[in-house]
């Protein structure tokens, strides 16, 4: 392919061109410099889902779906690293959604064609998801439920503590990556006399840290949803899988004695 001409391009379009250029050189530089390896472990759990993906065989739902949560997760960590934390986590928050679907949809065949036709049977009945309101309906699921029914309050991913004071934590980090997206004036990318996002290290590792508990809660969520697949890894898949994509130690223990 030719090397694009910058000097034939319009005023503004090469203006434009020339400005993102250099921040997002700029941004990128100072993540990678910062964080490489957290990037590094970033990286290697996204390559996880490729794992899962092999050990479907022929599902036409899987096939088109767990490649769409790799690439939600990896367009993520791109936005992140050029300093636009708000698309960053509009990319967690889809990565998390796809997921959820694709759980609900495997036992769902019917209503995944009508989704993938653009059916959107559930809006009034059901409220804005496939799976309804809220994520009540992954606690139905039996490994689910079992797993997280005797954790402690403050490790319970998809319902509340007795108190309801912790736990939901899936319920948690969706309302947060909500809160970014439908922008309070602490998240906007601009400022009085700046336009171009900036790179900014407070908000790299708190991406850094939602990335990291998403990919822990979505992982989780795989592996009780379809411990069959899980268990057709190899030991030494299943124990990467647990050790950097789960890494919770109680969370290992239990997936252990659920499965």
């Amino acid at each position: 392919m030719a090397r694009i001409n910058v000097s034939t391009f319009p005023r503004m379009l090469k203006s434009v061109h020339n400005a993102q250029k250099k921040w997002r050189q700029q941004n990128y530089e100072n993540s990678i410099t910062k964080f490489k390896d957290e990037i590094e472990k970033t990286l290697e759990i996204l390559n996880f889902y490729g794992k899962w993906k092999s050990k479907f065989s022929g599902q036409k739902i899987t096939d088109k779906m767990i490649p769409e949560i790799f690439m939600d997760g990896l367009s993520s960590l791109h936005f992140a690293l050029w300093g636009q934390y708000k698309y960053a986590n509009m990319g967690l928050r889809s990565q998390l959604e796809t997921a959820l679907r694709l759980i609900y949809f495997m036992d769902h065949p019917r209503e995944y064609e009508w989704w993938l036709s653009g059916n959107e049977w559930y809006k009034g009945q059901k409220g804005a998801y496939v799976w309804g309101d809220d994520f009540n309906y992954f606690k139905q699921i039996d490994k689910i439920n079992k797993f997280d029914k005797n954790l402690a309050g403050e490790k319970k991913i998809y319902s509340s503590s007795s108190s309801g004071k912790s736990g939901n934590l899936l319920k948690e980090i969706y309302g947060k990556l909500s809160k970014s997206i439908h922008t309070s004036a602490q998240h906007f990318q601009t400022s009085i006399g700046r336009f171009s996002p900036k790179y900014s290290m407070s908000k790299m590792e708190t991406w850094l840290k939602s990335c990291k508990d998403l990919q822990c809660y979505i992982i989780v969520s795989l592996i009780l949803s379809f411990p069959k697949e899980f268990k057709k890894m190899s030991s030494i898949e299943r124990s990467t899988i647990l050790t950097k994509g789960v890494v919770d130690s109680v969370y290992i223990k239990k997936i252990n004695e659920v499965i």
